[in-house]
């Protein structure tokens, strides 16, 4: 199955930034005239995809999600989504909610890409870009913006999340979470 390790937003401790996350996708939508808009349980930042996975690779990636923590020393922090923006592509915009630039995400993202391929991962060399999708094969009419309040996010989790699909779209279902914990 295929997986991928992302900053999950559940409506239990995300509820504010659910409901933020989902009125920008809602105001989209709406400006649209075509496009597959993310699911409310799709709403998060994916910090790398993993690809297919067996039960083994599976474990060697959770491995890599809490050995990136532990050497970093990450705690829990704030990210702020503060813009929406989209990119071109054949087929069509990519929409998502940015976040703007957070020292521990970017640390941490190095530090698990780094363990990820030396434990045989093959991670892609694309450009990281923190980011919400909010729809793909867009098409619409709407500008870019920047948020007139940014939403602030608490990252008190990491997880590894595996993609299933049904009724025409694909889920995403954390398998594994790696707390953050203040140090004392």
């Amino acid at each position: 199955m295929k997986m991928l390790i992302a900053l999950h937003f559940d409506m239990f401790t995300h509820m504010d930034t659910k409901k933020a996350l989902i009125k920008l996708r809602d105001d989209l939508k709406e400006k649209s005239s075509a496009g597959s808009f993310a699911s409310q349980e799709d709403l998060n930042i994916i910090l790398v995809h993993l690809g297919e996975c067996d039960e083994n690779k599976q474990i060697v990636a959770t491995s890599a999600m809490f050995k990136a923590a532990k050497e970093i020393n990450l705690e829990p922090f704030t990210l702020e989504i503060d813009r929406v923006d989209k990119f071109d592509k054949e087929s069509g915009q990519v929409w998502w909610a940015g976040i703007q630039e957070s020292k521990p995400l970017l640390e941490y993202r190095k530090a698990l890409v780094e363990q990820l391929e030396k434990d045989g991962f093959d991670i892609s060399k694309d450009e990281f870009i923190p980011r919400v999708e909010l729809g793909k094969a867009v098409q619409s009419k709407a500008e870019p913006f920047v948020l007139e309040q940014p939403v602030e996010v608490n990252v008190e989790k990491i997880d590894i999340m595996k993609l299933r699909h049904g009724c025409g779209s694909s889920i995403q279902e954390s398998v594994n979470t790696c707390t953050l914990a203040k140090k004392m």
